[in-house]
C-alpha cells in the first residue's frame, strides 16, 4: 500500500503511474517524485502501477490517499528490440574452483538498484548503417556488425540517442550507451552462477571456434538465456563502458548508480576498455559468463561487435 500526499488539486479518476525514488522489495522507502496519467509512458525502472483507486477523486494540499500498487514493466518504443532487465543483486566474477578461471575474475557481490533495457540481439549491420550511414563489416544486413572499435561503438550510441530524441521517441534524461561490466554480466547470467547462462551443450548456446567455421553468424540462432537475451556467449565480443581494472572487486568505481569514474583510464592500462562474451574465434571456455578481456579503445578486430543498453542519465 502507498499513501500519497497531495501537492495540489489533482484528479485521480484514471489509473496513474507513480515514480518512486527508491523501491526496496515490497517496501517503499523513498518519496513520490512524479504523478502521471496512464496515457503517458513513464520510463522509470521501478514504477509501480496503481491498481486500486482512492475513494476521493481529488487530492488536495494536505490530504492523503492510499493506493494498492504492483510492479510493472515499462513499455518502450525503440529502433532495436530491447529486453527490460529488472534491478537486483548478484555475484559478479567466478568461484575460485571454476574451471578455466582467470585471476581477474574476483568474485564479489554487486547491487544494481536501477533497471535498464538491453538489446535482445547484437546490433546488426543494417541497424548500424541506419545510424552511421556506413558500416565497417560486409557480412550481410542481418548479421551482427563487426570490426567496431570502442570509440565507434560509443559514437553509434550517441548518434542513436540524438536521432531518437529528435524523433520524439526518447524522453529527456535517457540515453543509449554501452553496458557497464556489472550490467553486462548481470544480464548475461540471468540468475545463473555457473560457467554459462544456459544448462545445455555449449553448441546449443553460442558460436565459438569449435562450431563457427571461423565466421560470424546471424543472431538468435542459438538458445537465449532465461531473460530472453541471445548470443551472450560467443559470436562477437561485446564492448563494455568500463576502463579495464584487473581487480574490479576492490574499489567503489563499479558501484550503482553508474559512477562516471569507470571510464577514467587506469594508468597501468591506458586507453583500454573491457570486452565480454567471447566470439566466433574464441573457444567456448574463453566465452564464459565471468570471462573478461580488454583491448585498446581504437582497436576494431573482425569479431568486435556491439550490444547496447538504454539507461537514465
Amino acid at each position: 500500500m502507498l499513501s500519497l500526499f497531495g501537492a495540489g488539486v489533482m484528479p485521480v479518476n484514471k489509473l496513474l503511474y507513480i515514480k518512486i525514488m527508491q523501491w526496496n522489495k515490497s517496501i517503499i522507502v523513498g518519496t513520490v517524485a512524479a504523478v502521471l496519467f496512464s496515457t503517458s509512458t513513464l520510463l522509470a525502472g521501478d514504477a509501480p502501477l496503481i491498481i486500486k483507486q482512492p475513494e476521493s477523486q481529488f487530492i488536495r494540499v494536505g490530504d492523503s490517499a492510499t493506493f494498492s500498487v504492483k510492479a510493472v514493466t515499462p513499455k518502450l518504443e525503440t529502433p532495436v528490440e530491447m529486453v527490460w532487465i529488472q534491478p537486483g543483486t548478484f555475484f559478479m566474477g567466478s568461484d575460485e574452483g571454476e574451471e578455466y578461471r582467470k585471476d581477474n575474475e574476483t568474485r564479489h557481490e554487486v547491487v544494481l538498484t536501477q533497471g535498464f533495457w538491453m538489446s535482445k540481439f547484437e546490433i546488426t549491420e543494417a541497424q548500424y548503417k541506419k545510424v552511421m550511414t556506413t558500416c565497417p563489416s560486409e557480412n550481410g544486413d542481418n548479421m551482427p556488425v563487426c570490426k567496431v572499435s570502442w570509440e565507434n561503438a560509443m559514437t553509434f550510441c550517441e548518434y542513436l540517442t540524438d536521432q531518437e530524441k529528435k524523433a520524439g521517441k526518447l524522453p529527456s534524461g535517457y540515453k543509449y550507451t554501452l553496458p557497464t561490466e556489472a550490467q553486462w554480466e548481470y544480464a548475461c547470467r540471468a540468475g545463473t552462477t555457473g560457467m554459462y547462462n544456459v544448462d545445455a551443450d555449449v553448441n546449443e548456446i553460442g558460436w565459438f571456434s569449435e562450431n563457427s567455421e571461423n565466421v560470424i553468424h546471424e543472431g538468435g540462432l542459438k538458445k537465449p538465456n532465461a531473460w530472453g537475451l541471445y548470443d551472450m556467449h560467443g559470436n562477437a565480443w561485446e564492448w563494455c563502458l568500463d576502463s579495464y581494472w584487473p581487480n574490479y572487486g576492490a574499489g567503489t568505481i563499479y558501484g550503482d548508480p553508474i559512477n562516471p569514474a569507470i571510464t577514467v583510464d587506469n594508468e597501468s592500462y591506458p586507453n583500454y576498455r573491457v570486452t565480454r562474451g567471447g566470439s566466433f574465434t574464441e573457444s567456448s571456455t574463453g566465452s564464459r559468463s565471468a570471462r573478461r578481456d580488454y583491448y585498446g579503445k581504437t582497436r576494431a578486430d573482425r569479431d568486435f561487435g556491439i550490444r547496447i543498453v538504454l539507461v537514465h542519465e
